[in-house]
């Protein structure tokens, strides 16, 4: 109800084959998350390990100044985004509750918490309660963001979408 009181159409079963289209949501508990999207976007060039994705950084929050963030803060289009989007990207907290609105065999990406040696990732439980998306969960030594490390599970989530996401995702499977 919320996509058709907003105009916004309802989101389709994601693609299996690329582009696919990941979004990586900005998240006061990670430094500088634009500056991942952007070592990501260089490695979306032909011929870079993540050549068939379209990679976006997005605050959802209004900014000032120059941003390279694809958001406005108007709620229908943080609709229209996820609406489009095969994979996101976000650490725990707030910016984890809109996966909610992904569409049907999306992924999402759990990036952990950085801030504590026994990392947590807090909200898996709405990963594990929604049956038609697949969580994975990032594991970052020593609480940075390793770009190397981080592209195998976008390259998982590849493999995932292109295989398609059995649904309902079977009961611990997003844990």
């Amino acid at each position: 109800r919320i996509f058709n009181f907003h105009g916004v159409p309802l989101p389709t079963f994601v693609r299996r084959s690329g582009p696919f289209r990941a979004i990586i949501i900005e998240n006061k508990r990670y430094g500088d998350l634009e500056q991942l999207t952007q070592e990501l976007q260089r490695a979306t060039r032909p011929g870079g390990p993540l050549e068939d994705f379209r990679i976006n950084w997005v605050k959802w929050s209004p900014s000032k100044g120059g941003s390279s963030s694809m958001q406005t803060g108007n709620f229908t289009r943080h609709l229209e985004i996820l609406s489009e989007t095969e994979v996101h990207i976000s650490a725990p907290g707030t910016g984890q509750m809109y996966q909610t609105f992904l569409p049907d065999g999306a992924i999402h990406i759990n990036l952990g918490e950085n801030r504590d040696k026994h990392q947590g990732y807090m909200e898996e439980y709405m990963a594990e309660g929604a049956p038609y998306l697949r969580a994975l969960y990032y594991t970052n030594p020593g609480g940075l963001i390793d770009p190397s490390r981080f592209l195998n599970v976008v390259r998982q989530a590849k493999e995932i979408l292109t295989r398609g996401v059995s649904m309902p995702v079977p009961v611990g499977s997003n844990l």
